[in-house]
């Protein structure tokens, strides 16, 4: 048992405190984005007053430009001009600062709310952490024995969260490397095709093998990749099926010493055979994630009901051990 258990009405008024908070701190960050504007806004608008009141100033000094104009009864028509535009800039100074007072001491009410509300969770932690002491503690309490049963089941689904957003994980990075590879293999699929009909010799080889080597790198690394998701999906009945093809020391060979059409045809055709085994590999990796995202969002559900049961659990708690 523990000493002092908050009584439900405490209880739900932290709890409707601390739901505001991503509310309160979204709005804070839109404030904050609102009033870096604001001040830059003013900034802006001191430059353009400044200069404004340059061209007043000097046409109110003494100069040549200043009497031709006195003489042609234009000047007193530029004052005016000038007078009205610094009276204009002076205005819209004004409104600008107006909009950026009014935006700091919003932002300023909106982190005192924050506070408070930072508080109102801290207190609503604190309480449900004794609560769960507290009902774990139990032995007799008709409340103990299901908080227990949904607690074990959600840390089981917590953990299947766990396994699923790690398999997620290596499926996205396996398709990242075979998007790679599947790059390589076409510009190494097209090197072969000139080879096949230009005999392009050792530039083309070089260029082909430069592909074909990353390709073959790539290729051991993806193989890694998707042994750890076998791994990885062994308690989700998933299998991958699809095995890479791989590039033997014999083809290479036979295609630099003996360059002829049938080995170049022989090696563009191995070529378009991974390009397929890749692309079907790409495929399925894109269906493993679907399946994924949709066990893993059904996951967090579950956990989410589990979750609301054993507040819901607590606060009768609360309320049966305050009485």
């Amino acid at each position: 048992m523990i000493d002092k258990i908050p009584d439900s009405e405490s209880l739900m008024a932290w709890k409707a405190d601390k739901d505001r908070l991503p509310i309160l701190q979204r709005r804070a960050s839109q404030l904050r984005q609102k009033l870096q504007e604001a001040d830059r806004n003013v900034m802006d608008q001191e430059a353009v007053l400044a200069g404004e009141q340059a061209d007043v100033d000097r046409l109110e000094g003494k100069s040549l430009g200043n009497y031709i104009l006195s003489l042609s009864r234009k000047l007193d028509a530029r004052r005016q001009k000038e007078e009205a535009e610094l009276v204009a800039a002076c205005h819209r100074l004004d409104e600008l600062r107006e909009e950026q007072r009014y935006l700091r001491q919003a932002l300023l009410e909106q982190q005192q709310q924050i506070m408070a509300a930072g508080q109102a969770e801290r207190a609503w932690n604190q309480a449900l952490a004794d609560l769960k002491s507290g009902i774990r503690a139990e032995t007799a309490h008709a409340l103990a024995d299901p908080y227990r049963e949904r607690e074990a089941a959600l840390s089981q689904v917590n953990s299947q969260v766990g396994e699923i957003e790690q398999a997620r994980t290596v499926a996205r990075r396996a398709q990242a490397t075979a998007d790679t590879m599947l790059e390589r293999l076409r510009s190494a699929e097209g090197w072969s095709s000139y080879d096949v009909w230009f005999k392009g010799g050792i530039v083309t080889h070089v260029a082909k093998y430069n592909h074909l080597d990353a390709a073959s790198d790539l290729m051991s690394h993806l193989s890694a990749q998707l042994r750890d998701l076998r791994s990885e999906l062994a308690d989700i009945r998933m299998d991958l099926g699809d095995a890479l093809n791989t590039y033997t020391s014999g083809t290479r060979a036979l295609d630099y010493f003996f360059d002829n059409i049938f080995t170049d045809l022989s090696v563009r055709d191995r070529v378009r055979e991974d390009l397929d085994t890749v692309q079907r590999i790409k495929g399925k990796l894109h269906q493993v994630e679907r399946e994924l995202d949709l066990k893993l969002s059904q996951a967090k559900g579950q956990a989410g009901q589990l979750q609301h049961q054993l507040q819901e659990i607590l606060l009768q708690y609360a309320g049966a051990t305050g009485d």
